[in-house]
């Protein structure tokens, strides 16, 4: 079903008319389905010096294309959006309605990661409201891990967080706004969680929409291996890495890694996950140990109300994944990817087992998981194609 795009705001329009990209010959917010829209202003971002008729483009004008693309998405779903407006004292992006409730939205596209500022500065405004109003913030290149991290130490979640992966597999042919939000909700009732991936991250770089993987028939519902970890790169690390020890016992299962922005995040969506599983799916959650070492924090998080007693596998990498199973150094960058794939494409998988006692761990969960399993079905499920959804990777 192609998503034709409905501009809704003059000033929008105005800013997306000036644009002159040379790769192509329309305007990216101008009459085409959301999810073009979307990919062209991504290729906007990756490449900011691209010219318009008065000079680069500005980070504000990508912002105001994506408000048109956001309201043009909410009233297809019949979510009834407001355009952005201002009231005494504040700007706010724009407010939509969902299920019987009322959300305040607020959109950033900006270089580096939102810090926890920005979000308590939204969560005021959504607090401000009529009692029970909730807010959701998209920011395209994702939050600080600190970020998240603050928001859930709060006693009242009322702020609910998206990033771009969220949102391109929204746009796309077998995505559903609706559906993202269903998801997002459902995990912050359920388990406090305020940042629920919507999307399945095979091997940590490619990605399918759980509805789409389940309609194919490439990942049954009861027989799934699930990590959440604390960002993309530890993704990565765990989706590869996983994938080398599978592939070594002849295994077909994939490993599904779903980033949570922060270790306390990532405990409470390994929760969801369990509430949506079978017990034939391997559910876990893999963190940095940070200061605390690893026995101390697998003990501490195992006994969280999220997942204690109910088969979630904790494993936490000392003093951090990144320097405990890839070997690089801090100050590390988790945003830089290629970094990442580079380290995982070096090891040596063996010879992590031997040196580092927490992907020892990781490794013999997996296996002791899959010899659980009939033959039949650890060889039915790796998927045969590429799936249609590749989140975009940002420099930062």
């Amino acid at each position: 079903m192609a998503r034709v795009a409905l501009l809704n705001s003059a000033r929008v329009l105005a800013v997306c008319n000036d644009l002159q990209i040379p790769q192509y010959d329309y305007c990216p917010c101008n009459g085409e389905p959301l999810d073009k829209r979307l990919k062209m202003l991504g290729d906007l971002a990756a490449a900011p010096t691209t010219p318009t008729r008065n000079g680069p483009l500005k980070s504000t004008q990508r912002g105001y294309c994506l408000e048109s693309v956001l309201v043009d998405l909410l009233s297809e779903e019949s979510l009834s959006p407001r355009a952005s407006y201002r009231t005494i004292g504040e700007q706010v992006d724009g407010s939509f309605a969902f299920e019987g409730r009322f959300f305040l939205l607020e959109a950033k596209w900006v270089g580096d990661a939102i810090p926890a500022s920005s979000i308590y500065a939204f969560k005021g405004k959504v607090d401000g409201k009529l009692s029970g109003t909730l807010g959701l913030m998209i920011a395209m290149s994702g939050f600080s891990e600190e970020a998240v991290s603050a928001l859930i130490a709060g006693k009242h979640l009322s702020v609910l967080l998206a990033d771009g992966d969220d949102l391109r597999a929204a746009v796309s042919e077998s995505g559903s706004f609706s559906e993202m939000l269903r998801v997002k909700v459902r995990a912050a009732v359920d388990e406090g969680a305020v940042f629920a991936p919507y999307r399945i991250t095979v091997d940590g770089t490619r990605s399918v929409l759980a509805s789409q993987a389940r309609q194919a028939g490439q990942v049954p519902q009861d027989i799934r291996i699930q990590f959440a970890v604390e960002g993309r790169s530890d993704a990565i690390a765990v989706g590869r890495l996983g994938r080398q020890v599978l592939d070594a016992l002849g295994v077909s299962l994939e490993i599904e890694t779903f980033p949570a922005q922060g270790p306390e995040n990532a405990v409470r969506l390994a929760g969801s996950l369990r509430d949506a599983t079978s017990p034939r799916t391997l559910v876990g959650v893999v963190v940095d140990a940070d200061h605390e070492g690893s026995v101390v924090r697998q003990r501490r998080f195992g006994e969280h109300p999220a997942i204690r007693g109910r088969q979630i596998v904790v494993i936490a990498a000392s003093p951090g994944l990144a320097e405990d199973w890839l070997q690089l150094s801090p100050p590390f960058r988790p945003t830089r990817i290629d970094a990442v794939e580079a380290a995982v494409d070096a090891v040596n998988v063996d010879e992590l087992r031997a040196r580092s006692a927490s992907f020892a761990r990781f490794a013999s969960v997996l296996e002791k998981h899959v010899r659980g399993l009939p033959e039949a079905d650890r060889r039915s499920t790796r998927t045969s194609s590429e799936p249609t959804h590749k989140p975009e990777r940002y420099a930062h």
